[in-house]
């Protein structure tokens, strides 16, 4: 008989301080089996040093840790639609070794072929999700 698979146990990275999560994923009792970071959400400010002036606390020291993730970028706060932020943010989860990117399907072609591309070319995997809000 064919067994059945048992799924993986994700979480998901958002609200909060790089460092912190830092901590929880390198915790050697972490049950995680995938790690989801949004993006988005993580806090950018000077005692992370998110901005990236401290390689050791940027969001992409979230990627390669030996635990599979997924980069998820929404749209940041207060800076609506599809900015050079939020692209600059999907590269570098990408260029640090993100497992998995999530590109909108409702995003322009432009950007998702860039992501796309990128991610090809860094041996990612691509997600192509769509969100419904409405229904």
């Amino acid at each position: 008989p064919a067994q059945k698979s048992r799924g993986l146990f994700c979480v998901s990275l958002g609200k909060g301080r790089v460092a912190a999560h830092m901590e929880t994923l390198r915790r050697p009792t972490t049950p995680f089996e995938m790690v989801e970071v949004r993006l988005d959400l993580l806090e950018r400010n000077n005692d992370d040093h998110s901005d990236g002036a401290t390689a050791a606390h940027s969001p992409s020291s979230l990627f390669g840790l030996g635990i599979p993730t997924i980069a998820t970028c929404r749209e940041l706060p207060g800076i609506p639609g599809w900015s050079e932020p939020r692209k600059t943010l999907i590269l570098s989860a990408i260029e640090a070794n993100a497992d998995y990117v999530d590109v909108e399907v409702e995003a322009p072609k432009a950007y998702r072929e860039e992501v796309i591309s990128q991610a090809r070319e860094k041996g990612c995997k691509v997600i192509i999700s769509y969100h419904n809000h409405v229904e």
